[in-house]
């Protein structure tokens, strides 16, 4: 942690016209996601949906809101620690629907092909959707990106700070299709003062996951 992958507010260069239409679609969706007002509270300790066929969240969490919509298929879970308060860290789960553009899918799945390794800025700045929000320098500032084989299957790990409100979140981004045009991501968010405190806690469960 800690080396600066931060991109820098250069949009035009992403060659498909969809990707920012479609990205600020997703980002207000996901903002009305985020308001925490209408939270569940039935207790789970285990998800499956999209790629996923189970992964073990971590103990004492429960489930939050779920969304979906069928016509775009995209879909939205939420857990939380038990007794939780609206600033308490959260493991988001989240299937956007919406194919990322023809370039970005094509980027993101080269890199997948390549070995584990960490990203460097021009890497980070290919994969245009795939990152949504992430790629606006002035909304998120990128700390480290790096591909991972978990159980079988390689994924991307993005990491860094929403600047805005001060929330620092752990994403693991995957593949759902084999193509690299439809996304499955996994993303713990907290405020940044109590970010640590479960961050190891959410790592260990995206990494228990079994696939589909």
């Amino acid at each position: 942690m800690g080396q600066d992958f931060s991109l820098h507010s250069d949009h035009g260069s992403f060659s498909d016209q969809s990707v920012q239409t479609a990205s600020t679609e997703t980002s207000a969706w996901i903002s009305e996601l985020f308001d925490t007002s209408a939270r569940g509270g039935s207790s789970g300790k285990s998800f499956s949906g999209g790629a996923i066929a189970n992964i073990d969240l971590p103990a004492n969490w429960t489930n939050g809101r779920h969304s979906e919509n069928p016509t775009t298929g995209r879909k939205y879970d939420e857990f939380f620690p038990k007794g939780a308060s609206e600033t308490s860290p959260r493991i988001q789960i989240y299937e956007r629907g919406l194919d990322v553009g023809a370039t970005a899918a094509a980027n993101f799945s080269r890199l997948l092909g390549a070995p584990d390794h960490r990203l460097d800025d021009n890497e980070l700045k290919s994969l245009g959707n795939v990152l949504d929000n992430k790629t606006r320098s002035s909304e998120f500032r990128i700390d480290q990106g790096w591909t991972e084989t978990v159980n079988g299957k390689r994924v991307l790990f993005v990491e860094g700070e929403f600047l805005e409100d001060h929330k620092k979140s752990l994403s693991m981004i995957v593949d759902r299709d084999g193509t690299g045009a439809q996304t499955q991501e996994l993303t713990y968010i907290a405020p940044s003062s109590k970010y640590d405190g479960k961050r190891s806690e959410a790592l260990n469960s995206f990494k228990s996951i079994s696939w589909r």
